[in-house]
């Protein structure tokens, strides 16, 4: 009963401050429309891009208490990559899927919002990527690995080792670290892992317990 409060009063409290968030912004962008003051215009830029930080601060805390609010499950991970991209929007990258349809991953209910973060991360860091892939190998071991990749400049060398920190990129820094927790929950994890003169690219590691294939002829390809 004390966490569904909780949850509860999250809930009220995030719908509460986007409702004020509208308010603000409505009357910001009357501001802008008639406003003549380049001087004006800067400050009010500002206050605009502090209100997306806010949403985006929103958001990510609904994501971070969904996380664990219902058991595991066994989740087809096609549909989760799909469900997860679906909901980024309009995107001017060519997102390639190639996951065989028969493998069911034991993950958190809410896996596909870790593809949608991941695909978040190339829109605001890798503008100049336009396609991203998302593929499955199977490793010797019996693991089962996500490989995502861009065609993007890749990350950078000295940020490699802090990209999953909760407190990377500022305020809203959230994307990567909140992957990282979500894959956590069933012992799944992500590791940066570029290959030389490509793009960013992260392998997503699901242990051999989590993964099931409903045909077993099914084979997926191996490294």
């Amino acid at each position: 009963m004390a966490n569904e409060k909780i949850r509860l009063l999250g809930d009220i409290t995030r719908h509460d401050v986007l409702n004020f968030l509208t308010v603000l912004n409505e009357n910001l962008q009357l501001l802008e429309m008639k406003n003549q003051d380049p001087t004006l215009s800067k400050y009010v830029n500002v206050m605009m891009g502090a209100s997306k930080d806010i949403e985006k601060l929103l958001e990510s805390s609904r994501n971070y208490q969904r996380l664990r609010s219902q058991e595991p499950e066994r989740i087809k991970l096609n549909n989760a990559a799909r469900s997860g991209i679906s909901d980024v929007g309009t995107t001017d990258k060519e997102i390639h899927i190639d996951i065989p349809k028969e493998i069911d991953v034991y993950a958190d209910p809410i896996l596909d919002r870790a593809f949608s973060n991941l695909v978040f991360n190339v829109i605001k860091h890798a503008p100049a990527a336009k396609n991203i892939w998302i593929r499955t190998e199977h490793a010797k071991t019996g693991e089962l690995e996500i490989i995502f990749e861009d065609d993007g400049p890749g990350t950078p060398e000295e940020m490699r080792d802090k990209i999953f920190d909760e407190k990377m990129g500022g305020r809203t820094g959230h994307g990567l670290h909140f992957v990282l927790r979500l894959l956590q929950v069933t012992g799944m994890c992500i590791r940066d892992a570029p290959e030389s003169g490509k793009g960013a690219r992260f392998v997503i590691q699901v242990p051999k317990c989590c993964v099931r294939t409903k045909r077993t002829n099914v084979v997926l390809k191996e490294k």
